[in-house]
């Protein structure tokens, strides 16, 4: 795999895909530079919890656990990886966070493999700034289930609630923690609430009723009955 814009961590790995906004159908350019992937093998692919054995090439996650620089595979890692999130940015399932101080947009892509991907876009360009495992995709050993357990707790996390106490999309800014601990207020947007599993039922409200058939699989989870209560603050990823 070539590596092209030589110019240290900013090196693009692959070349930019073309593709459509998820959300507003724009023309954007997808890129995967070298910093992003040495973050993520430096944090995530190293880490023993996440599941990347299983998504890399056995020469290629042992190279990364060895030496998270390793040009040659983290240009692997991208080539390997990126199918998942370009499918995701197609389906779409994403969860798209707006700032509403700065208009700083990010996109969170859920791929069918449970991998959340995360994307910092701009008017005409999305950066992949992270991807890893959550702990939610990591607390089934059945590959073919493991998104659907990663949009239950994005589910939970941002949750907005209906007239009549059903699960709905949110439908006002959302009080987050920034990195820098402060608090801040987002728009959070499921990108297409379809996929996500929203409908309107039979009084004409909105509510969620789980696609666990988005992929092909339409077996739901066993182990989540228990009902989702919203959580007022999130703290941390986008997760």
């Amino acid at each position: 795999m070539n590596v092209f814009l030589d110019s240290d961590r900013h090196k693009y790995l692959l070349s930019p895909a073309e593709l459509h906004h998820p959300a507003t159908r724009r023309a954007m350019l997808v890129i995967q530079n070298a910093g992003a992937w040495q973050h993520i093998a430096e944090k995530h692919i190293r880490n023993e919890a996440e599941l990347w054995k299983e998504v890399l090439s056995p020469s290629v996650h042992a190279q990364l656990r060895l030496d998270s620089n390793n040009t040659h595979a983290l240009s692997e890692a991208a080539s390997q990886v990126w199918p998942s999130g370009v499918e995701s940015l197609c389906k779409p399932l994403v969860l798209r966070h707006i700032s509403t101080a700065g208009g700083k947009e990010v996109l969170c892509a859920i791929c069918r493999n449970g991998l959340q991907m995360i994307f910092k876009a701009n008017k005409a360009n999305a950066y992949l700034a992270t991807a890893y495992f959550s702990r939610s995709a990591c607390e089934t050993a059945n590959p073919q289930r493991r998104w659907r357990f990663v949009v239950r707790r994005i589910i939970e996390r941002w949750r907005g609630n209906g007239a009549d106490g059903s699960i709905a999309p949110p439908t006002s800014p959302v009080m987050k923690f920034a990195t820098e601990g402060y608090p801040i207020k987002i728009l959070v947007e499921f990108v297409s609430e379809e996929n996500w599993g929203f409908r309107i039922n039979s009084r004409g409200q909105k509510c969620w009723r789980p696609n666990w058939n988005l992929w092909g699989d339409a077996q739901p989870p066993a182990r989540y009955k228990q009902r989702l209560v919203p959580r007022p603050y999130a703290r941390g990823g986008l997760e």
